[in-house]
């Protein structure tokens, strides 16, 4: 078949690679490739019809389809000691593909689809290409930057940025910035940043410093506590430095009573070693009337714990004249306890001094 002649339709387009797939792996059988996708777990088992039905495009495979057979035909080929070029079987490579394919299924103009690591395998078939790329070798490495070109031209930045594994769409963003593509690039983080907290948080460490900062302050335009508290609990799992970063930024601009309903909402979530950091965050600028609102909103929420640590970090303060209107606030909610304690902050033995006399 000539590469003028291919399929351009996505799924046939899609079906067709996975064919020549199999055909390189030394075909194996459909009841050898239902053994080797049952191999990889419930999720990725596979019956008869359905390997067939897919392999022959007579409708769409979802990415559990297309991964349980890239890996089955990749490791019947090792066992056979005839190994597929590795980027024929990359796991981001056929998400993206099958993103693609999506995309392009919704699409009227879907019959000029050209694919992308199945437009690779194709073209490698036919010993050359159609001028869309270079002819793949098992020791060729495809380029990143024309990766890059070619999803943003079948799916755009904000499919990518939602749908892409967060490595792929933070290699992506990597490609945009020092291309210096900040539209693009902002575009991408502002779809990524709608994502789980634990794909936030994964491309925000790959991405270093600059777009993990972008990534992080889009993510945080999410005001509500429930996406707040997902994002602290999910931050235990990562580099400590960086959420840090992410309570400060998250924290330091919020109504008092929402942070304390943050803590409340972390706490029945099942707790967080940075509720202290959460604490030391909410203090940062703010004025007395507000810390002592934060110190009673604590005890109200029968968080005794953190009011006494909040109570200790308020001690902490330097500046006399602060501490002394908080404990002027406190008194005027009638919170003469923690008034009591902050006052012996101030003056120790202030209690055990004689009556000035009259």
């Amino acid at each position: 078949m000539r590469t003028a002649d291919a399929p351009k339709v996505p799924v046939q387009v899609v079906a067709s690679a996975l064919l020549e797939l199999r055909r390189l792996a030394g075909k194996p059988s459909l009841d050898q490739l239902v053994r080797l996708t049952k191999q990889q777990g419930p999720r990725w088992a596979m019956p008869r019809t359905t390997i067939d039905d897919k392999l022959h495009g007579r409708s769409a495979p979802k990415v559990e389809h297309v991964l349980a057979l890239v890996v089955a035909f990749r490791d019947y080929a090792t066992a056979a000691g005839n190994p597929l070029p590795r980027e024929f079987c990359d796991e981001g490579a056929w998400r993206s593909e099958c993103v693609a394919m999506d995309r392009a299924l919704a699409d009227p103009r879907s019959h000029d689809y050209r694919g992308m690591v199945a437009r690779d395998i194709l073209a490698a078939r036919e010993g050359h290409t159609d001028g869309t790329a270079p002819p793949v070798t098992a020791s060729a490495e495809p380029s990143e930057t024309a990766w890059v070109e070619h999803v943003l031209r079948t799916v755009g930045p904000e499919t990518a940025g939602k749908e892409l594994p967060p490595k792929d769409a933070t290699a992506m963003a990597n490609v945009l910035q020092a291309a210096g593509r900040t539209e693009e690039l902002g575009r991408l983080l502002r779809a990524a940043a709608g994502r789980s907290a634990h794909d936030v948080l994964t491309m925000s460490e790959a991405g270093g410093l600059d777009i993990g900062g972008q990534l992080i302050r889009l993510a945080l335009e999410d005001h509500s506590i429930a996406r707040m508290a997902a994002l602290v609990t999910e931050a235990e799992h990562h580099h400590a430095d960086g959420a840090v970063g992410l309570i400060h930024l998250g924290v330091r601009h919020r109504p008092i009573l929402n942070v304390v309903n943050l803590i409340k909402t972390i706490h029945t979530n099942g707790g967080s070693p940075f509720i202290g950091e959460i604490l030391s965050a909410g203090l940062r600028g703010r004025s007395a009337r507000e810390v002592s609102l934060f110190l009673i909103g604590l005890r109200a929420a029968k968080m005794r714990d953190d009011a006494d640590v909040l109570l200790y970090l308020i001690s902490l303060s330097h500046d006399k004249n602060e501490l002394l209107n908080v404990i002027s606030c406190l008194k005027e909610r009638h919170r003469y306890a923690d008034a009591t304690k902050l006052r012996a902050v101030i003056e120790p033995l202030w209690w055990r001094r004689p009556p000035r006399p009259r």
